[in-house]
């Protein structure tokens, strides 16, 4: 597999989310870190995976 895709894909997102919500919490004060809206970033994120992997690939390899 291509891990460098995985991470681009997956972790990359997961972190920036992560960063998001701890300069919200820590940087502003009109706005608020909050761990179930990172939780929710996170399953759209594997979702999103579930989806490409076994929709998407599949759907590609036929057209090939």
């Amino acid at each position: 597999m291509l891990w460098h895709a995985w991470i681009g894909a997956v972790l990359c997102p997961i972190l920036m989310s992560g960063a998001i919500e701890l300069l919200q919490e820590y940087c502003t004060t009109y706005r608020g870190g909050d761990w179930f809206d990172f939780l929710a970033n996170i399953t759209g994120v594997a979702l999103a995976t579930l989806f490409a992997n076994f929709v998407l690939r599949p759907w590609m390899m036929k057209r090939k």
